[in-house]
């Protein structure tokens, strides 16, 4: 599981964005850590990467849209 969240970014961070791509990457972790609250990691996971997104917006690095699937 941990080798996929490693692997994830380099298969899907131009498609999906940044945000979906983080969020599952913290997904596949908290798997590999046993977490079996899915949907609980996928919501905390959804909030930090949107805060890390918004965070290096502010500090002038872009890093694409928020969602790029949906043209934003």
């Amino acid at each position: 599981m941990a080798a996929a969240a490693c692997a994830l970014p380099m298969l899907t961070m131009k498609p999906l964005g940044f945000v979906i791509t983080c969020a599952g990457c913290f997904v596949l972790i908290a798997a590999a850590f046993k977490s079996r609250r899915w949907a609980l990691d996928l919501l905390l996971g959804l909030g930090f990467s949107l805060l890390c997104w918004w965070l290096f917006r502010k500090l002038g690095v872009q890093l694409g849209g928020i969602f790029p699937l949906m043209g934003k």
